[in-house]
């Protein structure tokens, strides 16, 4: 699949390549920095970023389709921002938020607590549903897989901590 090497920037959104080829993204939602691969040349105007590979190699080709999709998702997040939504399915399974931590019963003898990094902003819309939102993508999805793995969505009832969109197919129960 080929794409092209150029991003527009929006108006509201600064770009800034410093030393050691490190690219500084802000926006109106907040600020992303990011270390491009040395394989990749990225150049800066006041309305696109281009991104082309320094030399020919295989390595370099497939580096600068990387680095366009990383640079396209933080200009995406500081523009518009990534929201991820968990539902908690099963009898007695809630979350709640103290401070800076969710708290978590998913029917353990004990409950789950988890630190929120400070890149994410999270609110309940109820006690089984959680709303995960940030500028970071990849933060944001790496966090939100981690509280899912605490009680992934088992395939008989259907138990578990579910992405909202995400279709379990429950499996029949065995017949006698």
């Amino acid at each position: 699949m080929s794409r092209s090497g150029i991003l527009l920037l929006p108006k509201d959104i600064k770009a800034n390549l410093e030393k050691n080829n490190i690219l500084v993204v802000s926006g109106k939602l907040g600020s992303i920095s990011r270390k491009i691969n040395q394989v990749v040349s990225v150049g800066l105007n006041k309305a696109s970023i281009s991104v082309v590979p320094s030399d020919k190699s295989r390595n370099a080709k497939m580096q600068t389709g990387t680095a366009r999709s990383l640079i396209n998702s933080m200009l995406v997040g500081v523009s518009v921002g990534f929201e991820k939504k968990l539902q908690l399915v099963g009898v007695g399974y809630r979350a709640s938020i103290e401070e800076n931590r969710l708290i978590l019963h998913l029917g353990f003898s004990h409950p789950i607590y988890c630190n929120i990094p400070s890149d994410i902003t999270s609110e309940l819309l109820s006690s089984s549903e959680i709303v995960l939102k940030s500028v970071n993508k990849e933060l944001l999805g790496q966090f939100a897989s981690n509280l899912r793995n605490y009680r992934k969505p088992e395939p008989y009832k259907g138990k578990g901590i579910r992405y909202a969109d995400e279709k379990i197919i429950v499996k029949e129960a065995k017949k006698k």
